[in-house]
């Protein structure tokens, strides 16, 4: 479709995510990090080789996809964000929170977990068993922003340093209302735990977040 057909004058700004890096050094992260001045408690993964999933890969065709988004945009008279490589942080994203967005387009990984019990001892291994041993989908469920492969794969964080996860329980804190287009172009971002209020994962997540 074409999304010139959705710009309206509701729209203050776009704020479009694609072609993140998720493996960025330490320096890169902390500069990152200090362009924005709410701070948010980080989670540090403890290291483990044992790992199901060794890493986010790189998703060059989402690098293509917004550069044509933003072009589209522009030609519309819409003012635009764009965030790629190492700036598409956890940060940057939360840095939105009630600043009425009016398009948001997420180019990248997205995740939904089943609910997998499991001990004290395994749920140490790895984010994946942390996360899906939750019972809460929304926390079972997420997008990996710039930098998110380091903390999937367990290696260390700087501190004060958001990991880059992007769970769907802390998107529904958020405050994006003002938002009429969200765009996730992204895997495993319909599925959820099917309840009797309908599915629970990221797409209920922005609901709650009040996305329209």
């Amino acid at each position: 479709y074409n999304i010139c057909e959705h710009t309206e004058d509701s729209f203050i700004t776009s704020h479009v995510y694609g072609g993140l890096i998720y493996d960025s050094d330490d320096n890169t992260m902390i500069a990152e990090h200090r362009k924005y001045a709410v701070i948010h408690q980080s989670m540090e993964w403890v290291a483990d080789t044992t790992l199901s999933r060794a890493g986010w890969a790189y998703l060059p065709n989402t690098e293509l996809e917004i550069q044509d988004v933003v072009k589209q945009l522009k030609s519309s008279g819409v003012t635009v964000s764009e965030y790629s490589g190492s700036s598409g942080t956890e940060e940057s994203f939360k840095a939105l929170s009630g600043k009425h967005p009016g398009h948001i387009h997420l180019a990248t990984h997205g995740f939904y977990l089943r609910f997998a019990p499991a001990d004290s001892s395994t749920i140490a291994e790895s984010p994946e068993k942390r996360f899906s041993s939750s019972v809460s989908a929304l926390t079972r469920s997420g997008l990996i922003l710039s930098n998110g492969g380091r903390a999937w794969k367990g290696e260390h964080i700087p501190d004060g340093i958001d990991d880059g996860i992007l769970q769907a329980d802390e998107i529904a804190g958020l405050d994006l209302s003002g938002t009429s287009l969200l765009v996730l172009s992204a895997c495993q971002t319909a599925p959820g735990d099917i309840s009797s209020d309908g599915v629970y994962g990221l797409q209920r997540a922005f609901k709650n977040a009040g996305v329209a």
